[in-house]
């Protein structure tokens, strides 16, 4: 038996959730938060891995080519922000699933910078798990 992934395969119900680190005594409430959106996506059928960086979601991307991505888009350890990461994954994989980012800012110019990184959907917190669900 062979127990090596086949690289890059396509699952039509797998969901990255890219989601800032937290620290875990100052961020409960966000660590309570990314779990009840996996809980409620999954709910629904779909299988949901969260990435808490950027390095790990890469190495994902390498094995899986999800359904769609989900993205914070403040990723507060990290370098840059989920819309600058989305423009360098777009040029080093190329794929073309769904891309939603999801942030506790409503303001038009976070808005303006995930649809110019090629961002599908914006949700602001709290989410209506629905809603979002149907822009996958």
């Amino acid at each position: 038996m062979n127990a090596e992934r086949e690289v890059n395969t396509f699952s039509q119900d797998l969901i990255f959730l890219v989601h800032h680190e937290h620290h875990p005594i100052h961020d409960y409430s966000e660590i309570l938060w990314t779990q009840e959106l996996t809980n409620q996506i999954e709910d629904f059928g779909y299988h949901v891995k969260i990435f808490s960086s950027l390095t790990e979601f890469k190495e994902g991307m390498e094995f899986y080519t999800p359904a769609a991505i989900i993205m914070d888009i403040m990723l507060s350890q990290e370098s840059y922000s989920g819309t600058e990461f989305l423009t360098q994954i777009a040029l080093e994989y190329h794929f073309s699933c769904p891309v939603i980012f999801v942030s506790e800012h409503d303001d038009v110019l976070t808005r303006l910078q995930a649809v110019q990184a090629g961002g599908d959907a914006y949700f602001t917190q709290p989410i209506d798990v629905v809603a979002l669900l149907d822009k996958l």
